[in-house]
């Protein structure tokens, strides 16, 4: 009789560990926050005994479709894959059971590298006249130029001939001397990247 006893306590702890415990979820990697660039592949997993979706930062749920990002079931876990990843997809990504009761979430940041249009490594001016060099830097978080250099010396500014604007700089009343190779560098920096890029220019006057 006690061994029977026991055997039923032990069965009822059982239970009640079980639908305490055994319906929560989680998901791997269990990071809080994961950065990546545009362009990285990533996968997430999701696992729990019950029934589960992914929900977009957007509230709409993922689909199993061949899309960039879409989910696949694994049995017992189901995978959230970005095959390509774009500045569109950052936000707080949610794996939660059917109801809402469980959930597990992280927050994908997004950073777009540095880089420049490719007409503007090639570049012409007129002589006798005033001039942008232009350096369009692009990126997320977005760059600044930090830096100019002119066949290979270090640009000072202010100067009576070079005025550096926005997007460029600005090259006054222009001479064949003004041609050769123009150097722009520029970095980003924020909490997840820091990145430091340069544009070779050769300028044609």
């Amino acid at each position: 009789m006690f061994l029977c006893r026991m055997v039923f306590q032990l069965a009822l702890i059982f239970i009640i560990v079980t639908f305490t415990f055994g319906n929560k979820i989680s998901i791997a990697p269990s990071i809080p926050e994961i950065t990546h660039f545009v362009n990285d592949s990533h996968i997430v997993f999701c696992k729990s005994n019950l029934r589960t979706n992914w929900r977009a930062p957007n509230g709409f749920i993922v689909g199993s479709t061949d899309q960039r990002i879409h989910v696949e079931d694994k049995g017992a876990q189901l995978a959230l894959v970005f095959e390509k990843i774009s500045l569109n997809d950052k936000g707080k990504w949610t794996c939660e059971t059917d109801g809402g009761e469980y959930k597990e979430s992280f927050v994908l940041i997004v950073n777009k590298r540095i880089s420049f249009p490719e007409e503007d490594k090639l570049q012409s001016a007129p002589e006798g006249m005033d001039k942008i060099i232009k350096c369009r830097p692009e990126g997320d978080p977005t760059p600044i130029i930090s830096k100019w250099e002119r066949n290979g010396k270090k640009m000072k500014f202010p100067h009576p001939k070079f005025l550096q604007v926005s997007n460029g700089i600005l090259i006054k009343n222009i001479t064949k001397d003004d041609g050769g190779e123009y150097i722009c560098r520029a970095f980003q920096v924020s909490e997840t990247v820091s990145d430091i890029r340069q544009l070779n220019i050769q300028l044609k006057v």
